[in-house]
């Protein structure tokens, strides 16, 4: 099992620090609007829709591991589990390079997940960053993106081991 965690302080103070942010920001709004001041409408719903993808969706994961064929998602003592062979979209939208990512995830079942990877604050994160590619380009081998640069290799496999694509789809 591999196991990515983001790094404690920068998870308290990006994701748990905004989303305190946000039950201040929507308060302090909500009492403005009581007391007549109407420019603040537009703050409640951007904080709850930030709220919403923190702590509902587990959009900003503290712990992602992938091994005995699942890809396990956890932040906030819950968690989002897809079994490899099951899922049948995985893209990513890099942002920055192995810096931090968007990944999109949807299996047969019809679960979907989208996540915010940001790899340069999780321990080996370059590690999971080559492992994303890699699974993107075994579900999906025809993206353009893939055509102007070398497929990605199995970042889990021996280096002795001889290199093959490895069918994860039927």
């Amino acid at each position: 099992m591999h196991r990515y965690e983001y790094n404690d302080r920068d998870f308290r103070w990006k994701v748990t620090g905004t989303a305190a942010f946000c039950v201040v920001a929507g308060l302090y709004s909500v009492l403005m609007i009581c007391r007549g001041n109407l420019l603040f409408w537009v703050f409640p719903p951007v904080c709850i829709y930030q709220l919403w993808n923190t702590f509902a969706t587990l959009s900003n994961p503290k712990v992602v591991e992938v091994g005995d064929g699942t890809l396990r998602f956890t932040a906030y003592g819950r968690s989002h589990s897809y079994r490899l062979e099951e899922i049948t979209l995985f893209l990513m939208k890099e942002l920055e390079p192995h810096g931090k990512f968007y990944l999109r995830v949807e299996d047969s079942g019809g679960r979907k997940g989208r996540y915010w990877l940001p790899c340069k604050y999780m321990e080996n994160g370059a590690e999971l960053w080559d492992w994303c590619a890699w699974m993107e380009h075994q579900k999906d081998p025809g993206l353009l993106k893939f055509r102007a640069r070398t497929p990605p290799e199995d970042p889990y496999r021996d280096p002795g081991e001889e290199t093959t694509t490895v069918e994860v789809m039927p």
